[in-house]
């Protein structure tokens, strides 16, 4: 017994493994590589072996499996499903819908009631049950926290505006993906009295809990936090404490497990706690997503492939375009809803949660089952591509979303321009390289104006009266219609080559004599940017290690000028984290205002 657990879970992890560094290499998301490495342990060998030219060659029956105790990795993969909404819990910030509580809220109820029904009477078109088409509809509903957050994060976007909207959407939506599990866990005894009665007890659970997180648990950490050990191991127990009572309860313990991470998320030490617990959760999550692939069923393929061509234009196209329609009704322009809708075309982590859960109650079948695996897989790596050529798809079809800038219902104030004085600098982006520019600029007494997407600088700036203005420099419309003298300087921060090629043929073509400072993250971009006509190029590990040589050669040859190096450093850092913490004040409520 002991010699298959350790044979299945090594089977497991090699090939899981050697498909993740495959999808890594093609920087694809690992989840769909998690997938397919149990679509190749199970269904693929077992297919596989039912040539009796590959039976003869590896010596093995007709439907040979490598895995021999099924039963235990579905365990595994249950407690992988806690602890992946463990997690999640735990990285939410409820505070944070307040600085997106308009569209985040509105709009995510507005996708709801749209993307639903939508999605359930296509089902129901495609000959689906009413109970399959429910789940269907709820499938195809949510879009995934953890792939659109990596897309954000690699592209440092989080803080831009569409980023921000995006993460607010997300969730509203991991939310309603928790009520729909509360829902759909007792569905098989559909009766008013038993639907009320679980409701009841999820409520009084839950606001159990949350008493005991907001008094018990933050006294108790308070004394467990002084050893990382002891944190772990609490955190730990918190997660199965909350999903055995919730099994207890007769309720699900993937709920159970997101709010107790929900409780501990709000705590001073969940940045401690996500780092401690990272570990088990992707040992687990692994064998979940592993165990999804192995029980897929490719009986009736040419069956399934009208379903999952439909479904796959309803997340791909409807989802995406739907998505666009609310925003922009909101009173946001074509751009920051393009990029917003663009990343929301794939299936959630939560859809499978939630697929899982529903076949495990015996509510659905393989069928369905194998259909959402295969949205799933396909989604994800088609908007992965998606969102890394956004900028190209929004260059050839911009034209085509004037509509969408037509039904805005109300114009944005995010934009300081005196008339009476010109720029004779163009700064794009004021991050940590552009504020030391800025400050050195306006020392030298040049008219500077700042354009940047992150709108809580812009709303400091001015506050400031800095002339200032909210805009994406990889939107060519944005440049376009910027409708400025071309300034004798334009300096941009932004580390996108391709918005600084797109710049750099933009100024090209408006003002030749301009001077181009643009920014890189490596050599090979740098020297394709001074071959596009860059003046100058950034590249700020470069800069900053010749600058702290130099640094390092004066103190060591005059010792005495270190104190006045560190005194002055202090100053200019303290000065940063004053700025800092002013915008940081400003953030509720900027986005209501745009």
């Amino acid at each position: 017994m002991q010699e298959t657990i350790i044979l299945d879970l090594t089977v497991i992890f090699v090939v899981a493994t050697i498909i993740a560094c495959i999808v890594h290499y093609f920087k694809h998301p690992t989840i769909p590589g998690y997938i397919i490495a149990g679509i190749i342990i199970g269904p693929g060998l077992h297919y596989l072996t039912q040539i009796p030219y590959i039976q003869g060659l590896l010596g093995v029956t007709s439907g040979f499996s490598l895995i021999t105790n099924r039963e235990l990795i579905l365990t595994f993969s249950e407690i992988g499903i806690a602890f992946l909404l463990f997690i999640v819990g735990l990285e939410i910030d409820i505070k944070k819908l307040r600085h997106v509580e308009i569209v985040s809220s509105l709009g995510g109820v507005l996708q709801f009631l749209i993307l639903f029904p939508l999605g359930y009477y296509i089902a129901w078109l495609l000959g689906f049950s009413q109970l399959e088409s429910i789940y269907i509809g709820i499938v195809v509903l949510f879009s995934s926290t953890m792939v659109i957050l990596k897309t954000l994060s690699d592209k440092k976007q989080v803080d831009t505006l569409h980023g921000r909207i995006a993460i607010g959407i997300l969730l509203i939506q991991d939310f309603l993906a928790i009520f729909a599990l509360l829902i759909l866990s007792n569905l098989g005894n559909v009766t008013l009295f038993g639907f009320i009665e679980s409701v009841l007890k999820g409520f009084l659970l839950i606001g159990i809990f949350a008493i005991a997180g907001k008094y018990a648990l933050p006294w108790a950490f308070k004394f467990i936090a002084k050893s990382q050990e002891l944190l772990f191991i609490a955190a730990t127990s918190v997660c199965f404490i909350y999903t055995f009572l919730f099994d207890l309860g007769g309720l699900s313990m993937a709920i159970g497990a997101f709010l107790g991470g929900l409780v501990l998320g709000n705590s001073p030490y969940n940045i401690e706690i996500i780092g401690r617990v990272k570990v088990l959760r992707d040992f687990f999550a692994t064998l979940f997503f592993v165990s999804l692939g192995m029980q897929i069923i490719f009986t009736d393929i040419f069956g399934l492939l009208i379903p999952l061509i439909v479904l796959l234009l309803l997340v791909l196209v409807s989802k995406p375009f739907i998505t666009l329609l609310i925003i922009s009704l909101f009173g946001y322009k074509k751009h920051p809803s393009f990029l917003t809708s663009i990343g929301m075309g794939q299936v959630s982590e939560f859809s499978l949660i939630i697929i899982a859960q529903g076949l495990a109650l015996g509510q659905i079948n393989e069928r369905i089952f194998s259909i959402t695996i295969m949205l799933a897989v396909i989604t994800i790596i088609i908007t992965t591509y998606l969102v890394k050529y956004q900028h190209k798809i929004y260059k050839n079809i911009h034209p085509d979303l004037e509509i969408f800038e037509l039904m805005t219902t109300r114009k944005q104030q995010m934009e300081y321009l005196p008339r009476n004085r010109k720029a004779e600098v163009l700064l794009f982006g004021c991050n940590r390289t552009g504020q030391d520019i800025l400050q050195t600029l306006i020392k030298d007494g040049k008219e500077v104006l700042v354009v940047d997407y992150n709108p809580d600088t812009i709303k400091y700036f001015i506050d400031k009266k800095i002339p200032s203005i909210y805009g994406d420099m990889s939107d060519p419309i944005f440049l376009d219609t910027l409708k400025l003298k071309p300034p004798e300087l334009i300096i941009s921060t932004i580390e996108d080559e391709f918005a600084s090629k797109l710049l750099l043929n933009h100024v090209k073509k408006v003002n030749k004599k301009s001077t181009i400072v643009v920014s890189a993250t490596s050599i090979p971009e740098a020297l394709s940017l001074y071959k596009d006509g860059a003046d100058y190029v950034i590249l700020n590990h470069y800069i900053g290690g010749e600058h702290v040589s130099k640094m390092l050669h004066s103190a060591l040859k005059y010792k005495s000028r270190l104190p006045t190096l560190r005194h002055k450093h202090i100053k200019g850092l303290e000065s940063r984290k004053n700025t800092f913490l002013k915008v940081k004040k400003r953030k509720e409520g900027i986005i209501k205002q745009l």
